[in-house]
């Protein structure tokens, strides 16, 4: 779902309020194109930023003047494309990449900006039930103590696919793996990492917004969380004159501005504002949410055990299915 076209009106107005450019990727979406094609994608995308191609009609692009932006899945695909530089910065002593026929250093960008981020694929955390009465987006249709099973979709050349697999989005394996589902990552894998803008609603991605930030925010990042009180689901995109969502496409912009000149600093904070933006709550990072890390880990690598098991079932009788024709 969505493209560069659908979301033509917000990137204007991320660019307008921030008075900069905006570069709006096509990446390749599942079921065709599963996971690791859009992280691919989009960091072929930003190396093409950093270096481009003899011949590009645009100049290289510092590191440190590009933010990561998305909403919803887009979010959460640059929390795991932060993740994919983190790690290759790690494991490659030169900390460079070879594109373009050229040695490019993997720079971290100046800082990472979302809304209602997907952070857990595995839709296995508390408010995915919780808050779909304050929400549009239908909850989970399918809970542990069942065998998992693909969502019903009429059969067609893209799905179900050969192998099949019971997730659009990538193999049951590869579901809490922190480029996958950012708020599965372990203690310390964002150490090092710029600073993150996450905006939610009381929405069924709430705690996957919440808990992300709670995890950066112990591994030394400066975070800027904002919660708003009885919005649904990327309200910011979707109601885009409301005074909340104004609110929030303001403060999106102020801090991709502000990361870029360093002025963003870390205090440990969240603002949790009320639905009529009269009253705002603020709360320390370290104590907001119900469960601890572990808690969380737990319940998305239950969630990817879950689909673990139906993906063998599943295949199980597929096999079973081309060996009898």
């Amino acid at each position: 779902m969505m493209d560069p076209c659908t979301h033509r009106s917000t990137t204007t107005a991320l660019a307008r309020l921030s008075r900069s450019r905006c570069f709006s990727i096509r990446y390749r979406l599942c079921p065709q194109h599963p996971f690791p094609a859009g992280l691919l994608d989009a960091l072929v995308a930003y190396l093409s930023l950093l270096s481009p191609a003899e011949g590009a009609l645009y100049e290289a692009v510092p590191a440190k003047k590009i933010v990561f932006a998305g909403d919803s899945a887009g979010g959460g695909l640059c929390l795991g494309l932060l993740q994919t530089l983190l790690t290759l910065r790690e494991i490659i002593p030169s900390k460079t990449i070879r594109f373009h026929g050229k040695d490019v250093p993997l720079d971290l960008p100046a800082g990472i900006a979302t809304t209602s981020p997907w952070c857990d694929i595995t839709r296995s955390l508390p408010s995915t039930f919780e808050n779909a009465k304050y929400d549009y987006v239908p909850p989970p249709p399918q809970r542990p103590g069942t065998i998992f099973t693909p969502l019903p979709f009429p059969p067609d050349h893209l799905w179900p696919t050969v192998p099949p697999r019971v997730d659009l989005y990538a193999n049951a394996n590869m579901m809490a793996h922190p480029f996958t589902s950012p708020a599965a990552s372990p203690k310390g894998i964002w150490k090092g990492g710029p600073p993150m803008y996450i905006a939610v609603g009381e929405e069924l991605l709430h705690d996957d917004g919440v808990y992300m930030a709670r995890k950066a925010h112990r591994d030394g990042v400066n975070v800027v969380l904002e919660r708003y009180e009885g919005m649904p689901h990327c309200f910011a995109l979707l109601a885009p004159n409301v005074p909340q969502s104004q609110r929030c496409l303001k403060g999106w912009a102020k801090f991709c501005v502000d990361t870029v000149h360093d002025r963003v600093k870390g205090c440990g904070e969240a603002q949790f504002f009320n639905h009529s933006l009269t009253k705002t709550d603020i709360r320390s990072l370290d104590d907001i949410g119900t469960l601890t890390d572990d808690e969380v880990e737990k319940l998305i690598k239950a969630g990817r055990d879950w689909r673990i098991d139906g993906e063998h079932l599943l295949q199980k009788v597929w096999k079973e299915q081309e060996l009898d024709s």
